[in-house]
């Protein structure tokens, strides 16, 4: 026999049988609690679960009206919902629920077919287990994304159908899965896109495989397509590839030489879109010949073009490609040109990234013509070379130290700085001959333009020619933290590495510890990233703990590099799961005892989750490029 001693009952339920206690104590409703054991159903206070009690008068009501409904024959009261509204319901379901209704309520299967399709994201580092992804239908594995393109390029077949490429509005390639190749991924999505009617956002990432240029002419609905991020194979360029008069968002990638960049362009950028573009990105093809080499291999005279010859004391890397520089290397702003001779200027940009190109202290007037620098709130200049051309020296010259000093020339940087009054979010990886002009810009953003720097993200390269202009390495690394330390009223983010650069290769630099403590006025930071050599867990060298316990708003900490204090114990043959985990465990223990503010640290490639009481647990399923986004200043997908 089963009492019910709920003390709300007037009385005592009887004749109740053992399998209806079971069925109160233990219900589909139930938590299940370790080892598979269920929890009572009155675990928690504030829920009775199994039992009408814990449930809502809405939901009463709606399970009460629902087999009312059935009860009569008549259509349930979710069926008669407005389509908009049954929309609105869909769009908050994830792709396996979208799925599952579809096939199970035939009144929700246009609405569910529909969101499910709406946005598709390829994803292969997609993880269900986090919630901060946005609602979308993400595709992990080679066979979804060539099943669903496959699909799509079927149903577009005459006598098939509209298919479900007209409900596509939104089509990302962020990563693609493992085992798909270059080419055929290629040749799905050229398979795939023309059926896409509805689309008004199309994303490759920069690492996505290069698309014919021919794709652009097939694609459909150009007047409408209002966000196009697409890796082109510029190398063969296409005539005529339409209007797409809508372009408010554009990325091009990767690119080979200005001329056919300025081509593209030429046939994208119409009056319409100029005025009214809001994002450009343009990253070059290949790495560029002064990549990896001494900021002094930026000096080129008169007579290297002249003479097709190199430098004297360049590598022999840099002996095959100097002799093919020429003028085009050097023209990347010229895309400007077309713009302002017609008397208009990009406007309404407001962010700019550009990754890997060359210029010239003269292009800042052609920039300042042809952009709205004073509406720019995101730049990002990564890996870009200021290259120092001296025409006038027709002879071979072997001290190019003096010859820099003797034609110096304000930097390209302290052309624009003035103008970029709203600027917010700054990324910086610039490269001059001798010379180093970042500090005194992230100066004259304060002082002159009067800008409010919010998220700061700055890589320092230091070689020995910057000792004609800086004593020493410690005193540009100070003039560096002095300049980041002016911002220290509105920066929330920081990410600051330095860089030793040669012929061949770079290697990471440590910053000075003293020079470090002057970022504690920093007192609003929430996101700090700094080179892993920088943390001595030992002795009074500590130089990172104190500054992260002055920080009482930061909430990530990423030490790049191998370089952190390593548990040497752990260091076996084969890894286990965790072992690179806790090889840096106490690492993040300390830094979390330091500062009981984080909430997430990343070593290297270990990243763990911080709690107030100073313990740390690993974080595996979270991918380094979410992360990154976090901690450094970056455009991505949810950008375009």
């Amino acid at each position: 026999m089963y009492t019910c001693m709920d003390p709300r009952c007037g009385e005592a339920c009887e004749e109740a049988s053992e399998t209806d206690a079971m069925t109160e104590h233990v219900s589909v409703f139930t938590p299940v609690g370790h080892a598979g054991a269920p929890l009572p159903h009155d675990y928690f206070q504030d829920a009775e679960y199994g039992s009408s009690r814990g449930r809502s008068k809405t939901q009463n009501w709606l399970r009460g009206g629902w087999q009312r409904g059935c009860n009569n024959g008549a259509p349930d009261v979710m069926s008669r919902l407005p389509a908009e509204l049954k929309t609105q319901i869909t769009s908050k379901l994830s792709q396996y629920d979208l799925v599952n209704v579809a096939r199970a309520w035939p009144a929700f299967r246009e609405a569910a077919t529909a969101s499910l399709h709406e946005k598709v994201v390829v994803d292969a580092h997609y993880s269900y287990l986090k919630d901060d992804c946005e609602r979308a239908t993400y595709i992990k594995t080679r066979y979804n994304l060539k099943r669903f393109l496959q699909l799509v390029a079927t149903e577009c077949e005459p006598g098939a159908g509209a298919g479900v490429g007209p409900l596509v509005r939104s089509f990302e390639i962020v990563n693609l899965p493992d085992g798909i190749s270059h080419a055929e991924a290629r040749a799905l999505v050229c398979g795939g896109l023309p059926a896409m009617t509805g689309l008004s956002k199309f994303y490759c990432d920069i690492d996505a495989p290069a698309l014919p240029p021919e794709i652009l002419k097939l694609m459909p609905n150009k007047h409408e397509l209002q966000s196009l991020a697409v890796n082109v194979d510029l190398r063969h360029m296409c005539e005529d590839i339409g209007r797409f008069e809508q372009i408010r968002k554009l990325s091009v990638s990767p690119f080979c030489d200005s001329r056919k960049l300025t081509s593209f362009l030429s046939q994208i950028l119409v009056p319409g879109v100029v005025e009214n573009l809001s994002t450009l990105r343009m990253v070059r093809e290949t790495a560029s010949l002064f990549k990896k080499t001494a900021s002094q291999c930026l000096l080129i005279t008169g007579y290297m073009l002249n003479n097709g010859v190199a430098r004297p004391d360049a590598s022999e890397g840099q002996t095959q490609g100097l002799a093919l520089l020429s003028q085009l290397d050097l023209d990347f702003w010229k895309f400007l040109d077309r713009i302002t001779t017609q008397g208009a200027r990009l406007a309404s940009l407001t962010r700019l990234e550009i990754d890997d190109v060359n210029v010239v202290p003269e292009d800042s007037d052609r920039v300042a013509r042809g952009l709205a620098l004073e509406r720019l709130e995101f730049l990002s200049l990564t890996n870009v070379r200021e290259v120092r051309v001296v025409p006038a020296v027709d002879y071979e010259v072997h001290d190019f130290t003096s010859l820099a000093l003797e034609h110096l020339r304000p930097s390209f940087l302290l052309g624009v700085a003035p103008q970029l009054r709203c600027l917010r979010k700054l990324k910086l990886d610039y490269r001059e001959p001798i010379k180093d002009s970042s500090p005194e810009f992230l100066c004259l953003l304060k002082s002159s333009a009067h800008a409010a720097l919010e998220e700061l993200d700055v890589t320092i390269h230091w070689d020995e020619t910057k000792l004609a202009m800086w004593p020493s390495w410690h005193a540009l690394a100070r003039r560096y933290v002095a300049a980041i330390a002016a911002h220290s009223t509105s920066l929330q983010k920081l990410s600051l590495v330095a860089y030793q650069d040669s012929k061949f290769y770079e290697q990471p630099k440590r910053i000075p510890a003293d020079l470090l403590d002057l970022l504690g006025t920093c007192t609003l930071l929430r996101s700090l990233r700094v080179h892993g050599e920088s943390l001595q867990l030992a002795g009074a060298a500590s130089s990172l703990l104190p500054l992260i316990g002055q920080l009482h708003h930061l909430q990530d900490l990423d030490l790049v590099g191998k370089s952190a204090p390593q548990h040497m114990g752990l260091m076996v043959v084969h890894d286990g799961v965790l072992d690179r985990w806790y090889r840096v465990i106490h690492v993040a223990i300390a830094l979390a005892r330091a500062n009981s503010a984080l909430r997430l640290v990343r070593v290297d490639k270990c990243l763990f989750e911080c709690r107030p009481d100073g313990t740390v647990i690993p974080r595996t399923t979270d991918s380094d490029a979410w992360f990154d986004a976090r901690t450094r200043v970056q455009m991505s997908a949810g950008d375009f």
